[in-house]
């Protein structure tokens, strides 16, 4: 790029010259100023990475905790009714009736029973009530809850 003298409209070398420091003097502040926007962009998103990061890391944190938490609530809850099982098993020994006579008393299948005693399955709160009331106990005997 030429430019021209001030006094005259011709083109001197020295007023090339001087477009010229000026023009790479331009080129270069852009560079700067590209480079510092630049610099800037990375350093903030680096800034955000970490805090994207840090965010994913507490996610996954809090989604195993929340696991751990069912987890061990579901353990308990199996750990009980294994207990519950093991309950009515043994007060139906100690009452001497089998097990399609508790059935009968307590007016469910003998599946059910069956199922109760071996944990498995889901008793229904009718279930166990009506086991409670059949071998006449408590229904924290056959049920204890710790507080």
């Amino acid at each position: 790029m030429l430019a021209c003298s001030p006094r005259s409209h011709e083109v001197t070398p020295r007023a090339s010259a001087y477009a010229l420091s000026r023009a790479s003097r331009r080129r270069r502040t852009a560079f700067f100023i590209f480079a510092l926007l630049y610099s800037s962009v990375l350093v903030l998103s680096s800034i955000y990475a970490s805090c994207l990061i840090k965010y994913l890391y507490n996610m996954i944190i809090i989604k195993l905790k929340l696991l751990s938490i069912v987890y061990n609530t579901l353990m308990s809850i199996e750990e009980l009714y294994k207990e519950f099982a093991n309950n009515v098993r043994a007060e139906r020994a100690r009452k001497g009736l089998k097990q399609a006579e508790l059935a009968d008393f307590a007016q469910i299948s003998k599946d059910t029973v069956w199922q109760i005693e071996n944990a498995i399955g889901n008793p229904t709160f009718y279930s166990i009530v009506s086991i409670a009331l059949a071998l006449d106990v408590d229904l924290n005997t056959l049920l204890p809850l710790k507080k």
